[in-house]
Parts: structure tokens; C-alpha cells; sequence
């Protein structure tokens, strides 16, 4: 897994069950968790790394390894509805 993909992972539910932008810009989601450390806003943030906005998500951490990396909540957001509106063959 890379920044990029705990960042995605971080909101992936979220989008996919249908809860807006907004709501997600507003809730300061974040997991610390055995994969990554992640947040919206200052939801993942560290000292070292510092959040940038309320619209980007902060990855701090990816398998064992610091990283300070920060993605836009909207651009990702965008991204995972996208593939979700797809349909899917089974």
C-alpha cells in the first residue's frame, strides 16, 4: 500500500455508501490503524506533518514507514464515486 491508497482507503466506505462531500470535509475523519495513519483536516496529522487544509487528507504513516504526504479530499472523493457510479460485471 502506498500514501495514495491509505488515503483512498480512508474514505473509500464513506463515498461508496453515499455520504456527501461535505459531510466528509466537515467529520475530521481519521484512522490510525495497523496499515497506515490517515486523516481529513488534522485527523492524520503529526507534529512532523501538518495538515494543510480541511480539504486535503493527511497520510503520516504506511506500512511501519513515516511519510508526510497530503491528497485532496475532493480529487479522491471524485475519484472513488467515479468508479462507483461504473456499473460492475460479475
Amino acid at each position: 500500500m502506498d500514501a495514495r491508497e491509505a488515503a483512498k482507503a480512508l474514505i473509500r466506505r464513506y463515498v461508496e455508501r453515499g455520504d456527501s462531500y461535505e459531510h466528509l470535509k466537515g467529520s475530521w475523519l481519521g484512522s490510525w490503524n495497523g496499515d497506515y495513519h490517515a486523516g481529513i483536516g488534522n485527523g492524520g496529522s503529526t507534529t512532523k506533518c501538518q495538515s494543510r487544509n480541511p480539504d486535503s487528507i493527511t497520510v503520516s504513516w504506511v506500512d511501519g514507514q513515516e511519510v508526510c504526504c497530503h491528497f485532496s479530499l475532493k480529487e479522491l472523493y471524485e475519484e472513488i464515486k467515479a468508479g462507483v457510479e461504473q456499473p460492475r460485471l460479475f
